[in-house]
């Protein structure tokens, strides 16, 4: 009985070390950051680096108007690979944020689906805050837009672009943004359920108010300074991870880790020692943290 006992003590000892052992891998409340390394990465003579994310080995990175970049993971460092536009290349297509899906189009695809911020408040289409859905063969070297999504509520009276992620994990489409209001800038969030793709019928999603879960200003919970440059951002479980700033001394590289459950700032991190340049984009592969800046780096960084 007694050797049973401590058996079952042991195995619980394991289990709960091996459960700290493994949170332990990415810290959110770390006070600092240390940078693993930095890479070059492609950037075209046309315009500057925006969107990116990974799956498995594979990265996109977006350039403003919809160009997109491609490149092998070799031992977590990029290898270009190819670079050709999406379908919704346009001067109106910003690609401010990217972030991949868990559902593919076809079996066999080596790619989930891509989703795309537009980021652009006056476009031709008469289409607000809209996100693109693209299939994106990365060997062939072709798009297809899938769906498009578009929020009209009555907060698109206020001068703003949402900027969109997706909460794979939850299978929830996250908004985010600044609210440049008469009497200062806020932050909002706003949560929808993600909207699937089931065929044509689904090419085009209007959400209103009615769809939304959650929808309010950060500072309703958070009072202290705020950036008011956002950039990308991604989740990772229950947060939102937002990279801030210009990478200049009025507008420094700020990591902003904000807990989805508990409606809480759950750190701050500045980054503008390590990365004095935009940060772009970001996104999270095997406890690592990727970010993608406007000049062409590719940085990984360990928290």
């Amino acid at each position: 009985m007694r050797k049973i006992y401590l058996l079952s003590l042991l195995a619980c000892i394991v289990c709960v070390w091996g459960d700290a052992k493994r949170n332990s891998r990415f810290n959110f409340k770390t006070s600092r950051a240390v940078i693993v390394d930095r890479s070059d990465i492609y950037r075209s003579n046309r315009w500057m680096l925006q969107g990116m994310d990974i799956w498995k080995n594979c990265m996109i990175s977006l350039e403003h108007t919809g160009w997109v970049n491609t490149y092998k993971l070799v031992n977590g460092k990029p290898v270009f690979q190819n670079h050709f536009p999406l379908t919704t290349q346009s001067k109106n297509n910003h690609c401010n944020v990217a972030c991949f899906g868990k559902q593919f189009l076809n079996p066999g695809d080596s790619l989930p689906l891509l989703y795309i911020t537009r980021c652009k408040t006056q476009a031709p289409d008469s289409l607000e805050q809209v996100l693109y859905v693209e299939h994106i063969d990365p060997v062939r070297k072709k798009c297809q837009l899938i769906q498009t999504i578009a929020y009209h509520g009555p907060e698109n009276k206020i001068p703003h672009t949402t900027q969109w992620v997706v909460d794979n994990e939850h299978q929830m489409l996250i908004g985010f943004g600044n609210s440049r209001e008469p009497t200062g800038n806020r932050h909002f969030f706003q949560k929808f359920r993600l909207p699937p793709y089931r065929g044509p019928q689904d090419s085009l999603i209007i959400l209103t108010p009615d769809d939304l879960l959650e929808s309010y200003f950060m500072e309703d919970y958070y009072q202290k300074p705020f950036q008011p440059v956002l950039q990308g951002a991604t989740c990772y479980k229950g947060n939102l991870l937002l990279v801030t700033g210009f990478g200049t001394e009025e507008r420094p590289s700020i990591l902003y880790i904000w807990n989805i459950k508990k409606r809480c700032m759950l750190n701050i991190i500045n980054l503008q020692k390590d990365i004095p340049y935009e940060m772009e984009d970001c996104t999270i592969r095997q406890d690592t943290l990727y970010v993608q800046t406007g000049v062409p780096y590719l940085f990984r960084i360990k928290l």
